[in-house]
């Protein structure tokens, strides 16, 4: 087997291809200035505008650490892009919230993220696409258990 043949240079390689046509995305759009990173919470708090989403729910859903999501959430506060509110429901968490400059902004996020994967998905069938899932999250898994195997 050549270093082409594996899943990681394969997934590696379409990785940095998809990175190329998303940055060229968002530089279209005048959003060059945030960070990949951002534009995913971005466009997380977006799609869930109507539920209270707090930091807990975006370490899960994006597989950021605790460390690492409380000093992106404390940049994109820095930049006006998010704003934190004590919870109705529960006073001692703070629900992240986009601001009304950022709403704009992630909208062109969400738009530039459907145009690509409507681009990458081009020619796959709905069986494909949950088969690709599938596949991807078997190939997660295993990761995982590699990993705790060491521990």
């Amino acid at each position: 087997m050549t270093i082409q043949q594996t899943i990681g240079f394969q997934v590696k390689q379409l990785a940095n291809q998809l990175n190329r046509v998303a940055q060229q995305q968002i530089s279209q759009a005048g959003l060059i200035e945030i960070p990949e990173s951002q534009q995913w919470v971005l466009s997380y708090l977006y799609d869930h505008q109507t539920k209270e989403i707090f930091q807990s729910d975006l370490q899960q859903a994006l597989g950021f650490g605790k460390s690492t999501i409380s000093e992106l959430l404390a940049r994109m506060q820095k930049n006006d892009l998010i704003r934190l509110k004590q919870s109705a429901k529960d006073h001692r968490r703070k629900q992240v919230l986009l601001t009304t400059t950022s709403l704009q902004k992630a909208a062109i996020v969400n738009q530039s993220i459907s145009a690509v994967e409507k681009r990458l998905t081009n020619g796959l069938t709905n069986n494909r696409l949950t088969e690709l899932f599938q596949l991807i999250q078997q190939l997660k898994q295993n990761l995982k258990n590699i990993n705790s195997n060491k521990e």
